[in-house]
């Protein structure tokens, strides 16, 4: 089979997302993601070229595998730095090698660019699979990546019983700084985590998925205090992209109520099913637990890979 490769550009997103679908449906994950989530991730920024930094390989005219990988512009909160490299293969053509080969070509970039960012700092290369994807899962361990850490896919079906919290409000454009602020202080702590810069927060608020009807925060004095940030790509299902409680203002039910407040927002706007969201299932907070009380369950899992960069 003869493959070409090229780097990505937005005359593929309708093609990239289509292979990432099928991808996702085959590993079991629940992201479908659309042609414009595509064009989103191919804009170029101060830490994205995606001439640089994608790389598609195509058979017959077909986009049959891609990969991707993103750089940060500030360390992880635990003073490391972290390239991310994301890739797939078409399931039918899994099993002949085009998989290392993207990971080949992705790593050596990944660590240039990364190196030459963030000099001084130790790196290390990230990937995620699927807990059910076992040829994903043998990829990293066969390039010497191991499991760091295991995040659940969760979702709502919307039943039960939740009202907005009359200490939440609707998010506007005007609390945008603020709640970034309030997200960088909520995950300071958080394993993975990393300051939002002001650029990476605005691509998320100008993002034609987000939906600040339905996001709710806790606002006080201008302060942010605790803030959930839903997102809609696909007709019915709705996404709680961002939740989080400042530290100083944990233990006071702020993030119950902003979550109660996102669940009947999206309940009220009519035409959804679902809500789901992503969390850490070793996070020391038990976020875990704190969801499936709220009516959320698992729907799939994750799994975080590492390995130092050499």
């Amino acid at each position: 089979m003869s493959l070409t490769t090229s780097p990505l550009t937005i005359d593929h997103a309708g093609e990239w997302a289509s292979l990432r679908r099928r991808i996702n449906e085959v590993s079991g994950l629940l992201w479908k993601p659309t042609e414009q989530e595509m064009v989103e991730a191919l804009a170029p920024s101060s830490t994205f070229d995606p001439a640089r930094q994608t790389w598609g390989m195509w058979s017959g005219g077909a986009l049959v595998a891609f990969a991707t990988v993103a750089v940060r512009d500030h360390p992880r909160h635990d003073g490391i730095n972290a390239a991310y490299i994301d890739s797939g293969v078409h399931p039918d053509l899994r099993g002949r090698g085009i998989s290392s080969a993207l990971l080949e070509l992705a790593e050596p970039v990944a660590i240039e660019l990364a190196t030459a960012r963030l000099p001084a700092v130790p790196l290390v290369l990230t990937a995620v699979a699927s807990s059910t994807d076992q040829p994903s899962i043998d990829l990293l361990v066969d390039h010497d990546y191991s499991a760091v850490r295991y995040f659940f896919e969760m979702s709502h079906d919307l039943s039960g019983e939740a009202n907005e919290d009359s200490r939440t409000r609707e998010f506007t454009p005007a609390d945008s700084e603020a709640t970034r602020l309030a997200h960088n202080d909520a995950f300071r702590t958080h394993w993975g985590s990393g300051p939002a810069s002001a650029e990476k927060w605005n691509q998320f608020m100008t993002s034609a998925g987000f939906r600040p009807d339905l996001s709710r925060i806790v606002e006080r004095d201008g302060e942010v205090l605790a803030y959930g940030m839903v997102s809609s790509t696909v007709p019915g299902e709705a996404y709680l992209e961002l939740v989080g409680t400042r530290a100083a203002a944990q233990g006071n039910g702020l993030g119950r109520a902003v979550l109660n407040s996102v669940v009947a927002a999206v309940r009220s706007a009519g035409g959804f099913t679902t809500l789901g969201l992503d969390v850490d299932a070793d996070n020391p907070s038990g976020a875990g637990k704190f969801y499936g009380s709220a009516g959320f369950v698992n729907a799939a899992r994750t799994i975080t890979y590492e390995k130092p960069a050499r």
